[in-house]
């Protein structure tokens, strides 16, 4: 009994895992379908030279701008937990 409580726990944890590709579908709009397009004016695309931990704290930095032409992405990445955010930039840097 105490083998499938175990089993079950683990299975669950790995269902509850969050998705990157998932999560980067609301992305595609502004991005591309590989992250390719440098939106509203930008320079450089996100894939382009951005390693996970770029990314991660890029995302980061969106949750509470200080510019407020960055308000759009603010209003995409808001709610991401932790988790979330280390599995899109994931996602992304391997793009």
């Amino acid at each position: 009994m105490k083998k499938i409580i175990a089993l079950l726990f683990i299975g669950g944890s790995v269902l509850m895992a969050a998705d990157g590709a998932a999560l980067a579908k609301k992305c595609v709009a502004c991005h591309g379908m590989n992250f390719e397009k440098a939106p509203l004016g930008r320079k450089n695309h996100i894939a382009k030279g951005n390693t996970k931990e770029d990314l991660i704290k890029k995302i980061k930095y969106y949750q509470n701008p200080k510019e407020a032409d960055e308000m759009v992405m603010k209003a995409q990445v808001k709610n991401l937990s932790d988790a979330e955010i280390e599995a899109l930039a994931e996602y992304i840097a391997n793009k």
